[in-house]
């Protein structure tokens, strides 16, 4: 659950502030790294995963784009929707329109 966290805060700041990006995307690899060492049941192993690969995506265009499109922000909604099982979805799409 900490590892959950940090990851909301590191995203949140990221988007804030616009820093600590490099510490995002090293967090994102470590929490990831952790899930797939954890013994956890499969569909539990894959919500958190997808969850991790999404706020990737929602980092990748964010660095790209220092202000989202309504249409980017569109793809990453309907993306959102196709991914099951998933972690924080509602956070995620609390995230998606702050972006």
């Amino acid at each position: 659950m900490a590892r959950g966290f940090l990851l909301k805060i590191a995203f949140d700041r990221y988007l804030k502030e616009g820093k600590d990006y490099e510490f995002l995307t090293s967090h994102l690899t470590a929490f990831e790294k952790f899930v797939k060492a954890k013994q956890l049941t499969e569909e539990k192993k894959n919500a958190q995963l997808n969850c991790i690969r999404f706020v990737r995506k929602m980092t990748a265009v964010k660095f790209e784009k220092h202000v989202v499109p309504e249409i980017d922000k569109e793809k990453l909604r309907l993306k959102l929707e196709g991914l099951q099982p998933i972690v924080s979805k509602k956070w995620l799409v609390e995230k998606i329109e702050t972006l």
